[in-house]
């Protein structure tokens, strides 16, 4: 995976958190700034070995800036840093390969929140979890779409309840371009079909150039679902599925429509589409931090 799979981490951490929390610093830094306390991870070119072979672990600093009057000592610092070491170390093990930078940055804020409290060390539970099997819905063929700005829908049928949506307030504008995010809670794949027939029902979100959607949901009995449409436009749904997984989202189903403004934006589509979509999510509850300014 090497350099590839480091710069598809590296976008997706991009599209998670506003730059004020986290900044890819050249050539190979990420640095994640939590209150008085900055995270900085050094990456290397083996950081994502082949799949299931974990490569070199990651090299990581921990600084600690202190404000005027702060109440936080050096052996409060001292003690995350030691915690830190520790669940790093249990998460490099358990990566095999896989991308560990949200896990380290995740588990670093929340460290940090409580530091900044004045409330370390912290007392929880174990985060460990076994794996959840994931059985990917087959692809739709039809394509998704955005709603009106500001405009709300539901459909009810006999075998599902009434599904409410949320809807982008403020698009994204970018060289004419512009993106519109939508979402509503999901549980079922009758959900997902209601979701998108409800969508694209709408002429407004049905004249986007593109509308790509991506949704995760699980079932009672333990089950995830996860699948993506790009709707022409390779590669957008499977990095929106793919920045919603590793933000650990789930029951929901996210929709973003592009309309083209006549100027090719290269790459930085991507960003804007993960962007409107984290946006949207964040502010409605679905992301850890979702009180993130953007």
């Amino acid at each position: 995976m090497g350099n590839d799979g480091q710069a598809d981490e590296l976008e997706i951490l991009a599209s998670i958190y506003a730059p004020h929390e986290v900044e890819i610093v050249p050539p190979a830094t990420v640095r994640a700034t939590c209150g008085p306390l900055v995270l900085s991870i050094l990456l290397h070119p083996d950081y994502l070995a082949a799949p299931g072979v974990a490569g070199t672990p990651l090299a990581w600093t921990l600084s600690y800036v202190p404000c005027p009057g702060a109440a936080q000592s050096i052996e409060a610092k001292a003690a995350v840093q030691c915690d830190l070491a520790l669940k790093f170390e249990t998460l490099w093990q358990q990566s095999a390969g896989d991308p560990v930078l949200l896990a380290y940055i995740e588990e670093f804020r929340e460290r940090a929140a409580a530091f900044a409290a004045t409330d370390y060390p912290l007392q929880h539970s174990d985060s460990s979890r076994p794996e959840t099997p994931v059985s990917p819905a087959s692809a739709s063929a039809s394509h998704s779409a955005p709603v009106a700005e500001g405009s709300t829908k539901s459909l009810s049928t006999p075998s599902t309840p009434s599904i409410h949506f949320e809807h982008t307030t403020d698009p994204i504008v970018d060289r004419k371009s512009s993106f519109y995010a939508h979402m509503t809670a999901v549980h079922s794949m009758d959900d997902v079909e209601v979701a998108r027939r409800t969508l694209l029902a709408d002429r407004t979100i049905a004249k986007a150039h593109h509308n790509i959607s991506a949704y995760v949901f699980r079932t009672p009995a333990g089950l995830t679902y996860q699948d993506y449409d790009d709707d022409g436009e390779t590669q957008a749904g499977g990095r929106l599925l793919r920045m919603m997984t590793l933000a650990g989202v789930s029951d929901v189903f996210v929709m973003v429509s592009r309309y083209y403004g006549g100027i090719q934006l290269g790459p930085a589509r991507f960003k804007h589409i993960n962007d409107a979509a984290r946006q949207l999510l964040g502010a409605h509850g679905y992301l850890k931090s979702s009180n993130r300014s953007s």
